[in-house]
């Protein structure tokens, strides 16, 4: 961002919810183990993404890039519906 002009006193970093230095693979198997019980076999593709249905997330680029999976996948979106929600299930709805 700085070299593009930005103030450096004006950038932040908000770090994400995963310790990435300790991941947890037991942790991990439980976690997919539950996707695949409630969304699908393990043949299956599965997408995820948690956070706020808020245009600035991007959810309607996620919906529109699943044209490039194969059949059989999963899309999982979790979050609160900042007023995007119908808008992405009218997309999800128009491009199935």
């Amino acid at each position: 961002m700085v070299a593009i002009g930005a103030p450096e006193a004006a950038i932040s970093v908000v770090y994400h919810g995963i310790d990435d230095a300790n991941p947890d693979p037991e942790s991990s198997k439980f976690i997919r183990a539950e996707l695949l019980e409630n969304f699908g076999s393990a043949e299956r593709v599965i997408v995820g993404t948690v956070g706020r249905l808020a245009i600035q997330k991007g959810i309607d680029i996620l919906i529109r890039a699943l044209e490039f999976l194969p059949v059989n996948h999963c899309v999982v979106v979790v979050g609160a519906d900042d007023g995007e929600g119908r808008r992405l299930a009218n997309l999800a709805a128009e491009l199935q």
